[in-house]
């Protein structure tokens, strides 16, 4: 009678401990194992030995079926992180007393805020500096549109017709017209020329004054610019910019890298415990079947006794 409980039983401690055995050497001994100068078989354990081919598998399996340039495209244009953006740039302060925005605009000398060791006289040097940088821009766009040339056209046609049905229009000749425009004109583009950056910067200066620590959100509303038309355009730039680049973004990311860089510098007591406690319950399911086999096994072993 005793045999027939005996057998089965030893069946299922066997079939209980090989299992657990063979999952327990997927990851131990993590190195290998040396007797008498001679490495023992089956060390380290199967995932250890091909530590590196299993990252870098895992490391393209992301890359190429997990995380895809759609994903990128969808998770980077969700509403949330769009208006999470939008409102980011209305709260943001692009210019205050202690913090300047020089840093998108060139200033052509810094010497003189260099050599200053006043953190005030600094802050207004390159405010001054900005303004003047602003204050160029706009009279070379002003010389290379011809400012000069369309006031003159201008006067001429204004003469003109102030003049062209009166007793004086009747005296003075086209020729002499022209010559008094182009004089004008001459003389607004020497005037450009010699004051238009003194005369500009000042204004640039006070509008930098009246914007002081004010959100770009706030400043839109000063210069009464639409903020929702202005937030629509930095939406469609943004989602735009990821359609477009999504694949040199993923690309650039290197996930497959980071994957596999990440595994591979993981100590496996961290990697089998991760292992382990996504797969628990599957692993423990493995080792409860090699029992049940093994009790099964020593039930049929009976028939042949």
């Amino acid at each position: 009678m005793l045999e027939y409980i005996v057998h089965p039983v030893v069946g299922a401690v066997i079939g209980l401990f090989t299992n657990y055995l063979a999952i327990k050497m997927l990851f131990r001994p993590y190195k290998e194992k040396y007797i008498f100068d001679k490495k023992l078989p089956f060390t380290p354990g199967i995932i250890p030995k091909r530590k590196n081919k299993i990252a870098k598998s895992i490391g393209k399996a992301i890359s190429e079926n997990i995380v895809t340039t759609d994903d990128i495209k969808k998770s980077l244009c969700k509403t949330e992180i769009i208006s999470s953006l939008t409102d980011g740039i209305m709260s943001l302060v692009p210019y205050n007393e202690e913090k300047n925005i020089s840093t998108s605009l060139e200033i052509k000398s810094n010497s003189d805020i260099d050599s200053s060791n006043n953190e005030e006289v600094k802050t207004d040097l390159k405010s001054y500096r900005i303004a003047n940088s602003i204050s160029e821009f706009i009279v070379n766009a002003m010389q290379k549109a011809g400012i000069g040339d369309i006031i003159a056209k201008e006067c001429y046609k204004g003469i003109k017709l102030k003049t062209e049905s009166s007793f004086i229009g009747k005296m003075i000749s086209d020729n002499l017209i022209l010559s008094l425009s182009d004089n004008i004109g001459k003389k607004v583009d020497e005037h450009i020329e010699k004051d238009g950056v003194n005369i500009i910067s000042p204004k640039i200066q006070d509008e930098f004054n009246h914007i002081s620590g004010k959100t770009v959100g706030e400043i839109l509303d000063i210069y009464e610019i639409d903020k929702d038309k202005v937030k629509n355009e930095i939406s469609n730039l943004y989602i735009n910019y990821i359609n477009d680049n999504s694949e040199k973004l993923l690309e650039k990311a290197n996930i497959a890298s980071i994957a596999e860089n990440k595994i591979n510098e993981m100590d496996m007591k961290i990697l089998e415990d991760l292992v382990f406690s996504v797969m628990k319950s599957e692993l423990n399911a493995i080792v409860y079947l090699g029992g049940v086999l093994g009790f099964l096994i020593g039930l049929i072993n009976l028939l042949f006794l």
